[in-house]
């Protein structure tokens, strides 16, 4: 399971670590180290993109378990957000695969999401 990295920086619009900045992820499973900055090494060498490789594990309660996949870019300047669509495993490997694909090119955090 990925381990709590409160000295890994945070290198792009990530969701997760603005709500743990703001104090709204009390009680929640959910951790800053849910993004791409945290992931950059595994997604970047991964030999398949399966969206269930345990190297991607970030959570697991009884039969519930979250894996990362790279979905965390934000639009800042979007003027509309759809809340609460989860993608599925294909999507989760497409997202994994562009990632890859993107990191092996050298991009940064940020482009490799926004793509």
């Amino acid at each position: 399971m990925a381990a709590y990295a409160p000295d890994v920086d945070v290198d792009h619009a990530c969701l997760a670590a603005r709500a743990e900045k703001l104090g709204l992820l009390a009680g929640s499973p959910m951790r800053r180290s849910w993004c791409l900055s945290f992931h950059r090494e595994v997604a970047a060498g991964l030999p398949r993109f399966d969206p269930a490789n345990p190297d991607l594990l970030m959570w697991a309660d009884g039969p519930l378990t979250v894996y990362y996949a790279p979905w965390d870019w934000v639009n800042t300047a979007a003027r509309v957000m759809l809340v609460g669509i989860t993608p599925g495993a294909h999507q989760a490997a497409e997202a994994l695969r562009e990632a890859h694909r993107c990191l092996s090119a050298g991009c940064s955090t940020e482009e490799t999401l926004r793509r």
